[in-house]
């Protein structure tokens, strides 16, 4: 994703929401919060998510890590992270509905 700084961002008036809509190829935006199990493997979590989308975050500490990305496959996300710990908190946006 490409860095924006911190603030509002401004979209230029030319830029129509049918425009934004042919770029967006991950519909939705999904954040979770979870505890890994003790012998999670994360780098195989890591491995099996980057594949379902873009914009990929995980960052965290031992006891509770956060997991972001965009995709198409919201519910295959929520799978694969319960595989690997205990969900606390979860969100999913559609993307596309907010255009």
């Amino acid at each position: 994703c490409p860095a924006v700084p911190y603030g509002t961002l401004h979209l230029p008036d030319a830029l129509h929401s049918q425009e934004l809509e042919q770029e967006l190829l991950q519909r939705f935006c999904v954040e979770l919060v979870f505890e890994p199990f003790g012998c999670a493997d994360l780098n195989l979590l890591n491995s099996q998510l980057r594949g379902l989308g873009d914009c990929y975050l995980h960052a965290g500490t031992s006891q509770l890590r956060k997991i972001h990305i965009h995709t198409n496959e919201p519910d295959r996300v929520h799978q694969i992270v319960s595989e690997f710990g205990t969900v606390r908190t979860q969100k999913t946006d559609d993307m596309q509905a907010a255009l």
